[in-house]
């Protein structure tokens, strides 16, 4: 039987395509960082705007979700790969031509759509201005001369900062 291979490989080939189409490899791109200056946490924390959050700073009064004691490993990985497909989605509505920006660019992005929301982030017109424009330096002035660089923790403001200044 020559092809008894076969009847190992293609159900293997199945279930790696259906992981990488569950989980993009644009989303472990992002996913370091986040981790890094979100944290995971598995029991429910108030964030600085005193509403419920768990995993990687995901948003559980916003998304109308009740609040239990604790969250498992696979709920925290679900909330992280809804809000980034959330987080990707909105960045490509909102910066001209997303996806072809450099990924220091493109992380930077998605980090500000995290921590402020699509919302939040519509309000930053200057710096998404400039990131069309693929000026990277104006993009970063804007950065540092708002609200949010204010009031970021500096580890994250000044690694945004960094990022946009590299290019």
């Amino acid at each position: 039987m020559t092809w008894g291979w076969a009847r190992v490989l293609i159900p293997a080939l199945s279930l790696a395509s259906a992981v990488l189409a569950a989980n993009p490899p644009e989303h472990q791109l992002y996913r370091a960082n986040l981790v890094k200056f979100e944290g995971v946490k598995s029991k429910p924390y108030r964030d600085a705007g005193n509403s419920w959050a768990v995993g990687i700073g995901h948003n559980l009064t916003a998304n109308h979700e009740a609040v239990k004691p604790r969250y498992t490993t696979e709920e925290i990985d679900a909330f992280y790969h809804r809000d980034l497909a959330n987080a990707l989605r909105a960045a490509r509505l909102l910066v001209t031509d997303f996806d072809t920006l450099p990924n220091p660019a493109k992380e930077v992005v998605i980090h500000l759509i995290f921590q402020t929301g699509p919302t939040g982030f519509a309000r930053f017109k200057n710096l998404r201005f400039a990131l069309g424009r693929r000026a990277y330096n104006a993009a970063a002035a804007e950065l540092w001369d708002s609200k949010w660089f204010r009031q970021t923790p500096a580890p994250r403001a000044n690694w945004a900062l960094r990022s946009l200044m590299s290019l």
